[in-house]
């Protein structure tokens, strides 16, 4: 009932509204196909970064992050399968997955058939400041998810000067500009994702220079001024 009734009232919804706005320029594509004539606006849900964009105490150590729901369409098992492929090219580097979810127990037996106890930890659910103390150090983000609409979760990473590797699906190419500010990696694919992490992991001022790039754009695009100010925009026009 909810596949039917869903899709009917978001019809009527577009074909109502006097404006419409989406988070991310895909779907604008899907609505102008039920309402091509309307006015769009394109910015993201608020999101106060504040916290991650004030931070001055950012370093690069040795692991590479997760935060995310640890549900199979985060894609939590390709990153597993990746870092397993790359875990003898990088003996110091550990792999930290934060977030809980119906998976967790299938990850860790994923972990344990790989090996990998030592190198991959899972820290359960944190607090927003906890979260930002973590990634504020880590090497790299990775988002390897399934499908997606536009991740806060990357937003956050921008804003630390994080690079960030994630999987090319829904709106995430909207933030991460492949070889700019990260890397996009096909959906599933394990053998790309460890390629791409070999990378990164490999050049630390190809790291630094990727998140000074993502931290650029968060700021000019991403702060609380910018959201208010595209909200307005879209008022008076």
């Amino acid at each position: 009932i909810e596949r039917k009734v869903v899709p009917y009232l978001a019809k009527i919804s577009l074909r109502s509204a006097d404006k419409i706005r989406a988070v991310a320029n895909y779907l604008i594509d899907q609505a102008k196909e039920i309402a091509p004539r309307k006015q769009y606006f394109i910015f993201p849900t608020f999101t106060d970064l504040s916290i991650f964009l004030d931070e001055k105490d950012i370093k690069l150590d040795k692991f590479i992050l997760f935060v995310g729901h640890l549900e199979k369409v985060k894609g939590v098992n390709i990153l597993i399968d990746a870092f397993a492929k790359i875990s003898k090219d990088f003996p110091d580097f550990k792999l930290v997955l934060v977030g809980r979810g119906a998976e967790k127990e299938n990850y860790q037996m994923l972990v344990d058939s790989h090996q990998l106890q030592d190198r991959i930890e899972f820290k359960g659910k944190l607090s927003l400041e906890q979260t930002k103390d973590i990634m504020k150090n880590c090497h790299c983000f990775v988002l390897p998810s399934l499908s997606e609409g536009l991740p806060r979760v990357i937003m956050e990473a921008m804003a630390l000067g994080k690079p960030v590797v994630a999987s090319d699906v829904g709106g995430i190419p909207e933030l991460v500009k492949n070889n700019e500010n990260g890397f996009l990696f096909e959906r599933g694919s394990s053998n790309e994702l460890a390629e791409k992490l070999s990378i990164i992991l490999r050049n630390k001022d190809l790291a630094i220079k990727m998140g000074e790039k993502g931290r650029e754009v968060a700021n000019q695009n991403f702060s609380n001024e910018k959201y208010l100010q595209n909200y307005i925009k879209m008022i008076n026009q």
